[in-house]
């Protein structure tokens, strides 16, 4: 068995581990490590901050690496069931000797090893920075083991949470991403609050030491309210040495649970593995209706059974009577009704109940829970819609059929007008209250949302080729944005400051890099296919 699990990881590996998605990765990893120690500076106990020594780049780049991957690892790493199925080897797996314990523990496992992949290139890059940036000698230890014994464990977690969600078909598409991302937040949430079962970044671990250092310095520092904050400026801040964490048997073991848990989320994937079985699902057994016949097809069969001989020419319809065929062109208003049609039929009934809802919540007089309440919740209705936007035909396998009967570019055009007029129909009574009642930084914040988030969605579908990325960062936006006050992540105009301080106006310029990001995208696909 454990052959098999090897084999499988190896394969699924190196065959995710050669995409161009991972030549990004590196890139991504070295910003966000120059925006985590160059730009910010992190803040302990709301007035001081430490001496950047190997131990605290270590630190700090551990933890804020481990909440990013928690969330964003869900995205990278997610999708090797669903791309069996597509590929059609899910047909081999079913019918071959492999178990289900070897399949899907080789999917952990090569999960894991692409997270400790990018874990590790993290670290390799932290370690450039402290050499660029850092001061005193270089620690290894200090360096490294934040990595090893605080994020390693939690990418372990990652690897079969992803499984699980992908092996259960309730949790497969929007419904699983809406969870995962909640999930994330309030772990990422209870680790920073309270020392509770689970510490998914050691953060309390690296807490403890850093308030003994800081005691230790500060005599007037008291060890209360050891709370962690990032500024972009530190002349006010205390600095104070801190050479890492001794790591005692203790912290060792305040480490098990996660993988504990880890083992919990296996076990329940295997539980819920179909291998690829559609025909479990509970349906309503078809009617068996008698056939209605028609008088000519019951001459048909009387002739049949009499022996006369059907001539092939004597149809009904000839060809010499079908109609021409037209050059015209595609009618683009066609092109949208359609468009339109596909994204919002096939729906659960609640779907179009809290559609109606959101719409008549529109019509409340309150400008303020307009914009901070109910269009951001009312935007959220179209996830499931936006998120399917440049990855359809990828998924269903029809870009050959449709590129070959109209221009790519057409439909991407069809497909974000639709898009957009579903957000407005939902928030039309609101954007019509801010026209009569002279709210024009509400307006304004609330038309570049509409045409924003369904363009963000078409570039994330034609550049990632999956819905996961789009859903996983619309979540996290909308609950930092919007609902919490983050100006930076605010895409709908929620605040008056938001508008006034222009990051509205770079949502709009991002909206047409975001346009043309996807054309040229699209244009590639073609040329390729």
């Amino acid at each position: 068995m454990l052959r098999e699990i090897l084999s499988v990881a190896r394969a699924d590996f190196k065959e995710r581990s050669r995409t161009v998605k991972w030549l990004v990765v590196p890139v991504v990893l070295a910003y966000f490590a120059k925006l985590v120690t160059v730009d910010m500076s992190l803040v302990i106990a709301e007035e001081y901050t430490g001496v950047p020594t190997a131990g605290w780049y270590g630190a700090m780049l551990s933890v804020m690496g481990t909440f990013v991957i928690l969330i964003f690892g869900f995205v990278i790493v997610g999708g090797s069931l669903a791309r069996d199925k597509k590929t059609n080897v899910d047909q081999l797996i079913a019918t071959s000797q492999l178990s289900n314990i070897s399949y899907l523990g080789g999917k952990t496992i090569s999960n894991f090893l692409l997270l400790a992949s990018i874990t590790i290139t993290l670290a390799i890059l932290t370690g450039v920075t402290f050499l660029i940036q850092g001061t005193g000698k270089i620690d290894v230890w200090a360096l490294f083991s934040p990595f090893l014994l605080g994020t390693l464990p939690t990418m372990a977690l990652v690897a079969a949470v992803v499984v699980f969600f992908e092996s259960n078909r309730f949790l497969q598409k929007t419904t699983g991403n809406i969870l995962y991302m909640f999930v994330a937040i309030w772990f990422i949430y209870a680790s920073s609050a309270t020392e509770g079962f689970i510490d998914v970044a050691a953060i309390n671990i690296f807490r403890d030491s850093m308030g003994q250092a800081i005691a230790a310095q500060y005599p007037s520092f008291d060890g209360n309210n050891v709370g962690f904050l990032y500024t972009n400026s530190a002349e006010y801040l205390n600095p104070f040495q801190w050479s890492g964490v001794n790591w005692t048997m203790r912290d060792l073991l305040s480490r098990i649970p996660i993988l504990g848990v880890s083992a919990v989320f296996f076990g329940l994937s295997y539980l819920s593995f179909n291998r690829f079985d559609s025909t479990d699902r509970w349906s309503i057994p078809p009617l068996k209706l008698p056939m209605i016949r028609s008088s000519s097809s019951k001459d048909s069969e009387s002739d049949l059974q009499a022996g006369t001989q059907i001539e092939p020419n004597s149809t009904d319809t000839e060809i010499e009577s079908l109609s021409p065929v037209t050059q015209s062109g595609i009618k683009f208003h066609r092109v949208l009704l359609s468009e339109f049609r596909l994204m919002i039929r096939g729906q659960p009934w609640w779907w179009y109940l809290a559609c109606v809802l959101a719409f008549v919540g529109s019509l409340i007089p309150s400008t303020n829970a307009l914009r901070s309440v109910v269009i951001p919740l009312a935007l959220l209705l179209p996830l499931s819609l936006w998120s399917e936007l440049g990855t359809r035909n990828k998924k269903y396998q029809t870009e050959e059929l449709v590129f070959a009967t109209s221009g790519p570019n057409i439909l991407l055009a069809a497909s974000y007008v639709a898009a957009v007029l579903v957000g407005f129909i939902l928030t039309a009574p609101a954007g019509f209250r801010f026209v009569f009642m002279g709210a024009f930084s509400a307006l304004f914040g609330w038309a570049v949302g509409l045409l924003f988030l369904p363009a963000a969605a078409l570039a994330s579908g034609v550049w990632s080729g999956q819905s996961r990325l789009f859903e996983i960062s619309y979540l996290l936006a909308w609950y930092f944005g919007p609902m919490n006050d983050v100006l930076p992540l605010d895409y709908i105009g929620a605040s008056n400051e938001t508008v006034t301080s222009g990051i509205t106006l770079l949502y709009l310029v991002l909206t047409i890099i975001a346009l043309t990001a996807t054309v040229y995208g699209r244009r590639m696909d073609t040329r390729s296919g």
